[in-house]
């Protein structure tokens, strides 16, 4: 799946944009949920070109040791979460399967 282009309409498909951040500003503030990864879906319409957004993925930190990275499937009618990780007093946890080598084609839900 290619990034989002710098002119977003200029053609048709899939695409992702990663944000940058500061791996020290990721811990500076608790109990934050940030997006890591957005999938953008941009087609064509009658009144010309179009976007939104089946899946995106964010991090929620409460601290160092309790942690998520979050999956949701807004490609429905409703958003589904999921878990991809998460780490609850140093336990990791998932709600996906085989989620070491899961790759981002296969999360978004279009």
């Amino acid at each position: 799946m290619p990034r989002l282009p710098k002119d977003k309409y200029s053609r048709e498909g899939l695409f992702y944009e990663i944000p940058y951040y500061d791996s020290d500003q990721l811990w500076t503030q608790s109990n934050q949920q940030r997006f890591l990864i957005v999938v953008y879906k941009i087609e064509k319409t009658k009144t010309g070109m179009s976007s939104w957004c089946p899946t995106r993925i964010d991090f929620k930190i409460v601290d160092e040791k309790n942690f998520s990275i979050l999956v949701y499937d807004q490609s429905g009618e409703r958003t589904i979460k999921r878990e991809l990780m998460s780490c609850e007093d140093g336990k990791f946890y998932t709600e996906i399967d085989n989620y070491e080598s899961v790759k981002l084609s296969e999360l978004v839900g279009v």
